[in-house]
């Protein structure tokens, strides 16, 4: 038997507080969480929880089940990590401590447990029994564990059941806050042809950029649609094409519509042995739905907000009231506040927790030497992580003092701030077409050519074929002539498979037309002298501003609205008068370790010009996320926890 399955489903030590998410929420019943590693009295009394004992024994077995993602990196990060761990042992156990007014039977543990057994065939005794064993549990303490899992799930339950509803107010605020989040699918009118050859594809999307007519190209050709002329949707009672979703369209296809900045053709796209092109002939930008049509979907999306922020502020009261004594001094940590603003500490521990989340850091450091990791993360990354989890600490102040309705966690609150702070703005025409002039290279559609290349082993030989050619059959004649001929297909001037002199000379040169075909200048390369031959050259162009303008003109409003709220959110931080003690922390850190770490320097650049990894996936900096944005796993507050041998009120 599979040991490692047994182990996941019996007892998940630790499973939430992974490398890259160190969450611990209020976990449904019946999946394990550190409290079940942290139950009882006996052993060596190591930390105490309002009274309640931590063992040394438990804590080491959590350590022992929860390597250090910084093994090897250097002992200041290793202090990070047990500073993380141990702090996170004591809110859960304070989660445990919470729920104890909350009545769990024997006949709920029972049904849990029996879940678990038949979903693992642990339905034999003994099997049960050996499974528990190995993982140093016996039936009943593995059933303490289950009720405090249950008592957990329904003590955050009750907490959300007592959250007030949503008002009005903060219904209409949130709806006028987050547009996006309530916008019909954007639409379009075209046709598709489909057809099993790529070559076949590549020769008819040639025939539809010099101005074939695509409706009949698709009816003589298309597998698909053929008798509509590839039509997408039905078609009215005119015949006329109907506006549909790209939906329709297979994942890949539809991709390709969809980043079409304009009316258009898409390139050939394979999909599922079938190649697709398809011609967009209106484009449909999506429209907000009226308040009344997405009452109830404000109303769900922002009760499950409040309901965050209300587990959120209960488990703040928990550590706010904790008293923390370490009696071992071998599990001695520190966790002390490295920052505060509007009156509320922010924990050294949940700095550590967001570097953590940082996927990009972890992948990074397997190839990094350990000093450059310690640096860039002390340097760069816990700078900014500081200074995001003030503006989030801040957040609720800021609401308070301003009477913003806006409501959830305190990452909501942020994100509420940063629309409301943006809400007004508008674009000019002015700084529509600035903004199309700056950036013409994302409006541009590329140039294209089918070709083929004659490569001569000598000067005068491509030069002599170059001047007598008179048209015929290319490649024969140049064969004849001495050359070795690559027939290269369709290539545009970013292709990698023609070296750059000659895609110059194809995109750039000056070429001699014969007949429907046109010859390069011979062009000197690595394996000898070419000359080109090039049909259905098609020039890249930009599209014209009209044909651009609403995509624009919504991306630079999301722009301007993420700047102008991030400068607000800015400057009600900046009021409440933040400090930022990482500085002290990190040296005080470096001296308690003996580590020789860089202290943080705001704009300093990683060891060996590493790039430093964001702070926040997924979104680049000044980008304004939806009000009603979910916070990461993991980011929960927590009060200041004790220094060593000393307790914390």
């Amino acid at each position: 038997m599979n040991k490692k399955p047994i182990v996941n489903a019996i007892l998940i030590v630790l499973s939430l507080l992974m490398v890259g998410t160190m969450a611990l929420q209020f976990a449904p019943g019946g999946t394990q969480t550190i409290t079940q590693m942290v139950q009882g009295e006996q052993g060596t009394p190591a930390i105490k929880v309002n009274g309640q004992t931590i063992t040394a024994e438990e804590l080491r077995e959590i350590q022992t089940n929860n390597p250090s993602p910084f093994a090897g990196q250097g002992p200041a990060l290793d202090d990070d990590f047990r500073t993380l761990l141990i702090s996170q042992v004591i809110r859960q156990e304070l989660m445990t401590q919470a729920a104890s007014d909350i009545d769990v039977t024997r006949a709920d543990v029972d049904a849990e447990v029996t879940e678990v057994r038949e979903s693992q065939g642990l339905t034999d005794d003994a099997a049960w029994t050996d499974a528990l064993q190995r993982v140093g549990l016996s039936d009943s303490e593995y059933r303490k564990q289950v009720r405090d899992g249950l008592a957990i799930q329904r003590k955050t339950e009750q907490i959300e059941a007592e959250t007030p509803e949503a008002t009005a107010e903060e219904m209409q605020m949130y709806y006028d806050l987050n547009p996006t989040l309530f916008q019909t699918q954007g639409r379009f009118k075209g046709r598709q042809l489909v057809v099993d050859d790529e070559e076949k594809a590549a020769a008819l999307l040639a025939q539809a950029r010099e101005g074939a007519n695509f409706e009949e190209l698709a009816r003589e050709n298309s597998l698909v649609g053929a008798e509509n002329g590839g039509a997408l949707g039905a078609l009215d009672e005119r015949g006329a094409l109907q506006a549909v979703e790209s939906l329709v369209l297979p994942d890949e296809v539809a991709g390709a519509v969809d980043s079409l900045p304009a009316p258009g053709l898409t390139e050939v796209i394979p999909s599922g042995g079938q190649f697709y092109i398809v011609q967009v002939e209106e484009l449909l930008p999506a429209e907000t739905k009226p308040y009344a049509e997405v009452q109830a979907e404000v109303k769900e999306a922002l009760e499950e907000s409040k309901k965050r922020g209300a587990v959120e502020r209960f488990m703040d009261e928990q550590m706010a009231g904790a008293k923390i004594e370490v009696v071992d001094q071998e599990w001695a940590y520190t966790d002390p506040t490295v920052a505060e603003v509007g009156g509320r500490s922010v924990p050294y521990s949940e700095v550590v927790g967001r570097v953590m989340q940082n996927q990009q850091l972890m992948m990074m450091m397997q190839s990094m030497d350990p000093a450059q990791v310690g640096e860039m993360i002390n340097t760069m990354l816990k700078p900014s992580v500081v200074q995001q989890l003030i503006q989030e600490y801040a957040a609720p102040s800021i609401v308070e003092k301003e009477g913003i309705p806006v409501v959830g966690t305190r990452q909501d609150l942020v994100s509420g701030l940063i629309a409301y702070g943006g809400r007004d703005v508008e674009v000019t025409d002015e700084e529509l077409r600035a903004a199309y002039d700056e950036r013409q290279d994302q409006f541009a559609t590329p140039a294209s050519a089918v070709v083929s290349e004659a490569t001569f082993p000598t000067r005068e030989e491509a030069l002599a074929f170059r001047q007598d050619w008179q048209g015929g059959d290319f490649t024969p004649a140049a064969t004849k002539a001495g050359a070795i001929v690559s027939e290269r297909g369709q290539i545009g001037p970013d292709t990698d498979v023609l070296e750059p002199s000659v895609l110059q000379a194809i995109f750039e040169g000056d070429l001699r037309d014969v007949d429907d075909v046109s010859l390069s200048n011979i062009v000197e390369a690595s394996d000898g002298w070419k000359v080109v031959a090039v049909t259905e050259l098609q020039p890249g162009e930009v599209l014209p501003f009209e044909e651009v303008r609403a995509g624009l003109e919504s991306s630079l409003f999301n722009e301007k609205q993420a700047s102008k709220g991030e400068e607000f959110v800015t400057a009600q931080v900046a009021a409440l008068k933040p400090v930022d003690h990482l500085a002290d922390v990190l040296a005080a850190q470096r001296e308690r370790v003996g580590a020789d770490e860089a202290a943080p320097a705001e704009g300093a650049p990683p060891a060996d010009g590493a790039a430093a990894p964001t702070t926040d996936e997924g979104a680049s900096e000044g980008e304004a996320a939806p009000a009603e944005a979910v916070p990461a796993e993991g980011t929960e507050g927590a009060a200041e926890s004790a220094e060593p041998a000393t307790a914390t009120e």
